[in-house]
């Protein structure tokens, strides 16, 4: 039973090292095929100089970014009644861009101020009737 086991370990063995000595053998042909190899010469196309006039002006398509822009918000949500700008122009700070409607703005204030007025006429009733 030994020697069975001994002839198949050494036919195993056998059968591995003339795979690795073919593959082995493969792999250095390869590489002297590589080695002997030469680069086919690379193909150019030539034409005769002759002189011409350039346009200074290119015209292209494409997209535009603004170096430095501005998102504008609002404070308050409503009705816009007037746009003080066009699109693209240059604004200064403190340039009113946007009007909005303040129509409702205004009646709260007129209401407010009314009842200040009343406040303080009412104050000044009671201070002479103490």
């Amino acid at each position: 039973m030994l020697k069975k086991l001994f002839f198949a370990i050494v036919a195993v063995g056998l059968v591995v090292g003339a795979i690795v000595y073919t593959k082995l053998g493969q792999f250095t042909a390869m590489g002297e095929a590589a080695a002997n190899m030469v680069m086919p010469p690379e193909t150019v196309t030539a034409t005769a100089v002759s002189e011409d006039r350039w346009e200074q002006v290119v015209r292209a398509t494409g997209s535009v970014r603004a170096v430095q822009g501005v998102t504008v918000s609002a404070e308050i949500g409503g009705r816009i009644t007037q746009i003080a700008f066009d699109s693209g122009s240059e604004v200064e700070r403190g340039d009113i861009l946007i009007q909005m409607d303040t129509s409702t703005e205004d009646a709260q204030l007129a209401s407010a101020e009314s009842a200040a007025e009343l406040a303080q006429t009412d104050l000044a009733r009671l201070r002479k009737l103490r």
